[in-house]
């Protein structure tokens, strides 16, 4: 990794956002920390740079899965 930036929530000191640049400089690593769930996604370095440029806020929320035992963690456009 180039340069890992760790952001954290100023609601909940268990949530983070961490942006990782690859060495290769050919791809860039979103990953959501909510307590133990992880969820992480690779966005090449166009995608990342359209998503920069939205204009909408984000909200993290957490959304139930129909197997009771499991959850996801999803991106929501607020």
């Amino acid at each position: 990794m180039l340069k890992t930036y760790h952001i954290s929530s100023t609601h909940n000191a268990s949530e983070r956002l961490n942006i990782a640049e690859c060495d290769h400089n050919e791809h860039i690593i979103l990953s959501i920390e909510q307590g133990e769930q992880r969820l992480a996604m690779t966005l090449n370095y166009q995608q990342y740079q359209d998503l920069c440029s939205l204009r909408y806020s984000l909200d993290l929320v957490e959304v139930e899965i129909p197997t009771p035992e499991s959850k996801e963690l999803a991106l929501c456009a607020a």
